[in-house]
């Protein structure tokens, strides 16, 4: 797993051991970038089951002014910490280890750009996405990214362009508010 593009392009990231995490595919990660386009620049994002923190680094690697990287494991966070320490990254980060219900419930940074690429059985993205909402954590243009298994999630959202895209066995989600 590497840094696809931007200023730390190429390093190579760790993954966390064990089967509790899927890090994003080189091809997947590619398309999500390609797809947002320059929406990434100078955004406040949050990679809320970071996992690896691949996607929250990619971002920064990429323009965002900010990451907020989050999961409740243990080893995730460690090695978030060593891929960003690896990386060199200078950028603004948060790093936080808590349940995604408790975290969401705290924080009060408006975000441009979300990452959910939750275990794909807890099925939550209704459910966060709401919670976005109703808490007032997305700025106008906001941009959502959900990463799942071929099934896409039932989204029970309106004011938002939904377009889904297959990648193999994935299938990626991207919300993008309506203007």
């Amino acid at each position: 797993m590497r840094v696809i593009a931007g200023k730390y392009r190429r390093l190579l990231l760790k993954a966390p051991k064990g089967h509790n995490t899927r890090p994003s595919l080189d091809q997947v990660k590619e398309a999500i970038f390609s797809i947002i386009g320059d929406k990434v620049f100078d955004a406040k994002c949050l990679d809320l089951f970071a996992g690896s923190g691949a996607l929250g680094i990619e971002a920064l690697s990429r323009g965002a002014s900010f990451v907020h990287f989050n999961d409740k494991s243990y080893e995730s966070i460690k090695v978030i910490k060593e891929n960003i320490a690896h990386c060199k990254i200078k950028e603004p980060y948060q790093i936080t280890k808590m349940d995604y219900k408790r975290l969401l419930s705290t924080i009060d940074t408006k975000f441009d750009l979300v990452f959910l690429d939750p275990p794909y059985k807890e099925g939550v993205i209704n459910e966060v996405i709401t919670t976005l909402e109703k808490r007032n954590l997305l700025n106008e243009k906001a941009v959502i990214v959900c990463e799942t298994d071929l099934k896409p999630p039932i989204l029970n959202v309106k004011d938002y362009q939904i377009k889904e895209y297959y990648y193999g066995r994935v299938c990626l989600t991207i919300l993008k508010r309506i203007e």
